[in-house]
């Protein structure tokens, strides 16, 4: 059974809770320790998934200022 550690909770960038998110998955991968961790955005950030279109941004004037 892997280890599982729980993160205290955080608030950050876009870009600093999707790199907290990429060290997660290393740390999973090759050292066998899932994670939990709650958290929040410092800022308003349009967060895409793998197979979505970065065009939707620009589509919809909602997400347009948005960082992402």
């Amino acid at each position: 059974m892997p280890d599982v550690r729980t993160l205290p909770f955080t608030s950050s960038s876009g870009a600093g809770n999707m790199a907290a998110d990429e060290a997660m998955l290393v740390g999973a991968a090759e050292h066998a320790v899932a994670s939990l961790r709650v958290y929040s955005w410092d800022t308003p950030t349009l967060s895409l998934g793998y197979f979505q279109e970065a065009s939707i941004r620009k589509s919809d004037e909602r997400l347009a200022h948005l960082p992402w």
